[in-house]
Order: structure tokens, then sequence, then C-alpha cells
């Protein structure tokens, strides 16, 4: 992950945990968390899903396991089409190699 404005938590974790992570961050981290898995992107839950799911819900029942994402080497227009199109204000960009 490339932003460090991003909150990411284990993929298996309860929502509770994920809340607390929200609490702990700036203002402009509080749109989603991005649930990961042997440091690659798995899934990501926004904060209205988060809220709506309860603080005992498992993260991956209310996560995108699809999410909108870059590559690092994804072209800025591109990356701006994208957060555009989906409307974003952050989005997720992956490097090929895991750490």
């Amino acid at each position: 992950m490339l932003s460090r404005r991003l909150i990411d938590v284990e993929a298996g974790c309860l929502t509770r945990a994920a809340d607390v992570e929200l609490q702990q961050r700036a203002p402009e981290a509080l749109t989603s968390i991005h649930a990961l898995g042997d440091g690659r992107l798995l899934a990501v839950a926004t904060l209205a899903s988060l809220l709506q799911a309860g603080p005992h819900a498992q993260l991956a029942d209310v996560c995108d396991r699809d999410p909108v994402r870059a590559s690092a080497d994804t072209d800025v227009v591109d990356v701006a089409v994208l957060m555009s199109d989906y409307n974003l204000l952050l989005i997720p960009a992956e490097t090929s190699a895991v750490t």
C-alpha cells in the first residue's frame, strides 16, 4: 500500500477491531478500512458498512471483495479517472512485490 492515510487491518478481524483503528486515526482516513492478508489487499469496507454491521460482525462479511485499486505504475490520469468514476477520496495502490 502506498498511502499512509489508508487504514488496514487483518481480514479475519471483527468489525470492532476496525472501529478501534478508525477512532485512532486522522479524520481524512475515515472513509474505509482495507482488509489485508499476507500484505496484500483482499477487500475494503466503507465506514457506512462498518457502522451498519455492528461491533461483533466479521469484517470479511461487510467488505467489498473486489475493490477498486491501482498498481504502483498506474498512470496518474488513470488513477484520477478511477477516483472520479467511483467517487473515491483515497485509492489503494499495490506494488507487485510482497514484503
